[in-house]
């Protein structure tokens, strides 16, 4: 009550001050602190107690490269090699022996496959489910992968017991999946159709990405996924043209969800540049997108991957997790992404070591492509018999650069124009030097130059 009528005298208004911004009395209202040295006077109490950052240890950078453990060819050979029952079963026309490894072929096909030892199975079941290049697909993607090359009796059977005992699965994947409404966009031909979706935000990286711009061709379900640091329309479509439609081509449609960056007039105009139709799902209907799909892979798999790391570092699992989809047989198609577009699987670390030996069609289709390219060596390569052009005295041509880069000037050496010119003919020195009219006159070697109209050059001298 005394101060009330104290400060009646004084004419003031109030404000409220939040303690952040107002320590000192915040802190004079409190008790001091249980952890303070003994020795510490009253003055120094009243002080806020200095913030030191934690510091963090330093760490050497590491590629982020899939670990190769073992040469598979080797390692499947000093497997059965081991087996003594393997090692004793006879050739016969659904058995074989080549390259040290015993095949067995698939029944009523042309395909062969490895046998698989007893001891071998689990440890073959691991490196198709549970390595970074796996990624812990399903029971019949993982089925598929080992399959490609490999075989035991029963082996449809351990690879669903193996899967469904996979604790990393239990912990990341969903138990239920509602079933997903289906899309009225069935595109004829790769790259016809894609759908675009944006995935995030997440956690800001050290490349300040924070969201993903996920890319799926709705013919073959090829992924691409790109981390960006912004999500308007602009940066989507610089990332599209520069890094997608310049690789696999401008597709018909394109497919988007109703967010403001797909429904102005910037992505509008990007649209009508690319003279792609554009099209959009329901509203409030998430799953009319097709990618949604690919969304839901693309976060079961960051799940798994960053198990025990970071979750600043997800944009540096990005391309392991694409080697996965691309790999992976799609229930809609009957065939993996890789399959569909490049006509083959993706090969794992030391695949290449094992041919595939007994596939006709495709090894006559190879055969074809290398005579093709034996013929076009020995015809641009390994004629010996063209001789360099003559040039008469009058005649232009351009003359070879040899510029030098300048980081002042920003200028790079390699990005440069290769031909400066034209300039004429001046003088004939001798067989292959010529005088050209190039500042004062410039002598060059007839390698450095080259006529402005292609001329042919002449029969070999005898």
């Amino acid at each position: 009550m005394r101060w009330a009528l104290l400060l009646q005298e004084f004419s003031f208004k109030v404000e409220h001050c939040p303690g952040k911004d107002n320590e000192l009395p915040d802190l004079l209202s409190r008790n001091p602190q249980e952890d303070a040295p003994a020795d510490l006077g009253d003055t120094d109490r009243i002080y806020a107690p200095e913030q030191t950052p934690p510091v963090r240890e330093k760490q050497t950078p590491q590629l982020n490269l899939f670990e190769a453990a073992k040469d598979p060819l080797e390692w499947i050979r000093h497997q059965q090699q081991q087996d003594a029952e393997l090692q004793a079963m006879a050739e016969s026309p659904q058995v074989r022996r080549r390259d040290g490894l015993i095949w067995k072929r698939r029944p009523g096909t042309n395909k062969w496959r490895i046998i698989v030892p007893v001891n071998a199975r689990d440890d073959l079941l691991r490196q198709h489910h549970d390595a970074d290049t796996a990624g812990h697909p399903g029971a019949n993607e993982t089925l598929r992968q080992v399959q490609r090359k490999y075989t035991w009796p029963g082996v449809a059977k351990d690879t669903s017991d193996f899967v469904r005992a996979c604790t990393t699965c239990k912990e990341a994947k969903k138990y239920r999946v509602l079933p997903h409404t289906t899309s009225a966009h069935r595109p004829e031909k790769p790259w016809d159709t894609v759908a675009l979706d944006l995935m995030g935000p997440y956690p800001l990286t050290a490349d300040g990405n924070k969201c993903l711009l996920v890319v799926t061709d709705l013919f073959s379900r090829w992924v691409e996924a790109f981390p960006i640091a912004a999500t308007d329309a602009t940066t989507i479509a610089v990332k599209l043209e520069n890094q997608v439609f310049t690789r696999w081509g401008f597709p018909r449609a394109i497919l988007t969800d109703n967010g403001t960056q797909f429904s102005g007039k910037a992505w509008a105009s990007a649209c009508k540049t690319w003279q792609a139709y554009q099209w959009t799902t329901a509203m409030y209907r998430p799953q009319a997108n097709p990618t949604e799909r690919r969304n839901q892979e693309v976060k079961t798999a960051l799940r798994i991957h960053l198990k025990g790391r970071p979750h600043v570092e997800w944009d540096l699992q990005i391309p392991k997790i694409l080697f996965q989809l691309r790999n992976r047989k799609n229930a809609a198609t009957g065939k993996s992404p890789a399959e569909l577009l490049l006509g083959r699987d993706l090969l794992l670390p030391g695949e290449w070591k094992i041919s595939r030996q007994f596939d006709e069609e495709r090894e006559a289709s190879f055969e074809r492509v290398r005579q093709h390219q034996a013929k076009y060596q020995q015809k641009y390569v390994g004629d010996d018999t063209r001789l360099a052009p003559n040039f008469q005295v009058g005649e232009l041509v351009y003359v070879r650069t040899s510029p030098f880069s300048k980081a002042s000037k920003d200028f790079c050496a390699g990005l440069a124009l290769r031909w400066e010119g034209p300039f004429p003919i001046l003088r004939v020195v001798k067989d292959g030097i010529y005088v050209v009219g190039k500042g004062k006159g410039m002598t060059v070697h007839v390698s450095r130059i080259k006529p402005v109209e292609e001329k042919h050059p002449g029969p070999a001298k005898k």
